[in-house]
Order: C-alpha cells, then sequence, then structure tokens
C-alpha cells in the first residue's frame, strides 16, 4: 500500500525535476531500509547465538560432575551473569555509533 502512495506522489509532481529528485530520495530511503534490515538480522543472530550458547553451557554446568567446590554449591544458590560483558557493551556501542553516522549521511543526501 505504501509503495502505491510513494507512486502517487511522483506522479503528482508537476516538473521533471522535482520527479527525478523525488524518485532518488525513494531509492535512497529504500537503499537504507535495506541496510537497516540487514543490520538488524545480523544483530539478532549474534544474539540469538548468544542466548543458546548461554544455555548450552548452563545445561553442561547442570550436569553432576567429579566432587569440586563448584559442583559442592547447590544449584539454588549459583548465580548466572545475564549483564552484557564490557566487550559486549563496546560492541553494541560501536554499532549504535555506525548506525548514527549512516542515518546522518542519508539524511545528509537527501538535503
Amino acid at each position: 500500500a505504501w509503495r502505491h502512495d510513494v507512486a502517487l506522489l511522483i506522479d503528482d509532481v508537476v516538473s521533471e525535476q522535482q520527479q527525478e529528485h523525488k524518485q532518488g530520495v525513494v531509492r535512497i530511503l529504500n537503499q537504507y531500509l535495506k541496510d537497516v534490515c540487514s543490520i538488524y538480522s545480523r544483530q539478532r543472530a549474534v544474539r540469538v547465538k548468544r542466548i543458546i550458547d548461554k544455555r548450552r553451557f548452563t545445561r553442561l554446568e547442570a550436569d553432576p560432575l567429579p566432587a569440586t567446590k563448584e559442583s559442592s554449591i547447590p544449584p539454588q544458590t549459583k548465580e548466572y551473569d545475564t549483564d552484557l560483558t564490557a566487550d559486549e557493551r563496546e560492541a553494541f556501542q560501536q554499532e549504535n555509533v555506525q548506525l548514527l553516522e549512516d542515518l546522518t549521511t542519508t539524511v545528509d543526501e537527501v538535503r
């Protein structure tokens, strides 16, 4: 439905220059949307992989092991770190900076 609306907006433009400009803006926005979706998909895949790895690690820890200090602690008293590590936080911050730069560049191109 939105593509039809965009097509109507482009067709309503009187001059050919304005029409070309709007078509260019639509192309840029479509490319930007594809890029953002790609970045989102990669981030989501990394997050899912981390969750799966944590679950696998938790199951391995839950398996009975020979008597050690760690295995002698009852499972309910163990605490698992669910927060992000410093490296993970830094990686997400860098991704955020890159996304902001891409958005700024796209806005500048549209202007």
